[in-house]
């Protein structure tokens, strides 16, 4: 019995933008404010939904500081968010040539693989951030959710339990490990899993709307029961 309640999932990667304080050298370097206010910018005119602005004020810093990572990995955020992911690829690329060690951009060139499709190199990307900082918070949620839309709901699992023990109050991760559980027949752990969302999920709209689609979850399971007892009969 396979119960697709995937679609309930609020299919969605976390994009956490890179800190713009984290360029090399700061405290040395005579330019590095100026490279931060334009960082700093872009990122503001993109949340506000502005991303080609964004991209002129990212374009600005790297006329500044040529070789810092930063701007490079804010275009690729930029265009990861235009749903750009081959110009996003290149972008993290450029700034991974700098700057090898660096987990967060590894995870956000992950995304932008399997966005693009290639879930191959998007994997490949996610185990080197996972190697370079294993507790890196948002990684293993992001790789579950891809292993979601795959509906290979087992490794989906252990990467939402992984995410929940670097961060116990990601409601997120608790709600979609739910799910897993639950398209796995495991109706147990799903109801464990799902009282661990309620307990901790602070936004009351979020909550009154995950609480209806649990309650009809639920339902399902009682009416898949109920005709599993009634065929027995």
């Amino acid at each position: 019995m396979f119960f697709r309640i995937a679609k309930f999932i609020p299919v969605l990667f976390l994009l956490t933008f890179w800190n713009v304080f984290a360029l090399e050298g700061d405290a040395k370097d005579k330019n590095a404010g100026a490279v931060q206010k334009h960082i700093s910018l872009g990122y503001q005119l993109l949340v506000q939904g502005q991303p080609e602005k964004a991209i002129e004020e990212f374009r600005l810093a790297i006329k500044i500081k040529p070789r810092a990572p930063a701007p490079l990995i804010a275009i690729g955020d930029a265009y990861l968010a235009m749903a750009k992911f081959n110009e996003a690829i290149d972008y993290y690329k450029k700034a991974a040539e700098i700057d090898s060690r660096n987990a967060v951009l590894y995870r956000s060139l992950g995304m932008a693989y399997s966005y693009g499709g290639d879930n191959d190199s998007a994997v490949k990307m996610w185990d080197k951030a996972s190697g370079l900082d294993p507790k890196m918070p948002l990684l293993h949620y992001n790789i579950g959710v891809h292993y979601m839309q795959k509906e290979d709901f087992k490794k989906a699992r252990d990467e939402f339990i992984k995410e929940t023990k670097i961060n116990p109050q990601d409601t997120q991760s608790y709600f979609n490990l739910a799910i897993c559980y639950g398209n796995m027949e495991d109706e147990d752990n799903m109801m464990r899993a799902f009282q661990d969302y309620l307990k901790i999920e602070q936004d009351a709209a979020r909550l009154s709307e995950n609480r209806e689609k649990i309650e009809l979850i639920q339902k399902v399971f009682e009416t898949e029961k109920n005709k599993q007892k009634a065929s027995e009969k």
